[in-house]
């Protein structure tokens, strides 16, 4: 007989030596109904792989091959830059010769042309010589035929040309410094200019010296004026001289020594010089006024001297007339 307790113990009893399933190993029935692959599936999937491997190795070998022509190409182009500068350098180096030459051949004929100037500029120099000493020849024979002034000059201009020199004019245009001359009706003697080099007789007699004649018409010299009684000193810079110019300017204008006539200033003019007769200066400090009373102080032409009476000192110009019978040359004082 069954009971109900061994039913139970039946349906619940457990086989211990059947394995009991892994879920893990546990596979869907399909799996088991599959069908076995043919051949040909086989050797399908095996060239599918084969395929796979295939490109994945032509991918690392494009790879490569890039790698490879990008290493090969950097040195190409290294080397194409490196002629690019190779030749730059050289057209350089050529373009630098050319201005070499160039400037080598400007500088050669700039030399060439400053030879020819300085050749032009010799010759020319020679002929201006040349021209004064005719001219100067030609003006001593002119003026050796007319009056004592005249000839007087030719003997100046003879002796410019014996020290080959260009006589420099100190006596500004529009002046003219007059020379007293010697001549036979009143025997007034004309200081001329001697420059201390020629020392060749001269054809006029030199004019008087102060020192050689300190008297009154002495010898028949000239006049060297001293004050009776007392005594003096002679200027010989005009720098000394303490009377103003515009007074000398008129007094030289008076006594003849510059035929110009006494301007007047014109009106409203700040600064104006007799001597230039134009505005812009004074003639106390024109140098070329200045110059030419240095140069008549020289010639013993005009003196300016301190005469001395006792105590008192005075300033005197003199300027030097030829001797006339039983005259005395006039002292003015400024």
């Amino acid at each position: 007989m069954v009971t109900s307790e061994y039913n139970e113990w039946w349906s619940k009893r457990v086989n211990d030596n059947i394995p009991s399933l892994r879920e893990e190993d546990v596979r869907p029935i399909e799996e088991y109904l599959q069908v076995v692959p043919s051949e040909i599936e086989i050797i399908k999937k095996d060239f599918e792989k084969r395929n796979l491997e295939l490109g994945k190795k032509i991918e690392q070998l494009e790879e490569e091959k890039n790698a490879t022509r990008t290493r090969c190409r950097l040195p190409k182009e290294i080397q194409e830059e490196n002629t690019k500068a190779d030749q730059w350098e050289k057209k350089f180096q050529d373009a630098r010769a050319r201005e070499v030459t160039l400037e080598k051949g400007k500088i050669e004929e700039l030399k060439g042309r400053v030879g020819e100037l300085e050749n032009a500029l010799q010759n020319s120099e020679l002929q201006i010589e040349l021209l004064e000493r005719v001219q100067a020849d030609v003006l001593s024979l002119k003026y050796e035929s007319e009056s004592d002034r005249d000839r007087e000059l030719a003997w100046l201009l003879r002796k410019v040309k014996a020290l080959s020199i260009r006589a420099k004019p100190y006596i500004y245009p529009g002046t003219f410094l007059r020379h007293e001359k010697e001549n036979k009706s009143n025997g007034s003697k004309s200081p001329v200019i001697d420059s201390g080099v020629d020392h060749e007789e001269p054809v006029y007699p030199p004019g008087p010296n102060v020192a050689e004649n300190p008297l009154p018409d002495h010898a028949n010299k000239g006049v060297n004026a001293i004050a009776e009684g007392g005594s003096k000193r002679i200027k010989a810079d005009v720098m000394e001289v303490r009377t103003p110019m515009k007074c000398v300017w008129k007094q030289m204008v008076c006594r003849g020594l510059i035929t110009r006539d006494l301007d007047e200033r014109p009106k409203g003019a700040a600064t104006y010089c007799e001597f230039h007769a134009k505005e812009g200066h004074n003639i106390q400090e024109c140098p070329e006024f200045r110059t030419m009373v240095q140069i008549l102080m020289d010639n013993k032409e005009i003196e300016f001297h301190e005469e001395i009476k006792g105590f008192e000192e005075k300033e005197v110009c003199a300027s030097e007339e030829g001797p006339q019978k039983g005259s005395k040359r006039s002292i003015t004082q400024w």
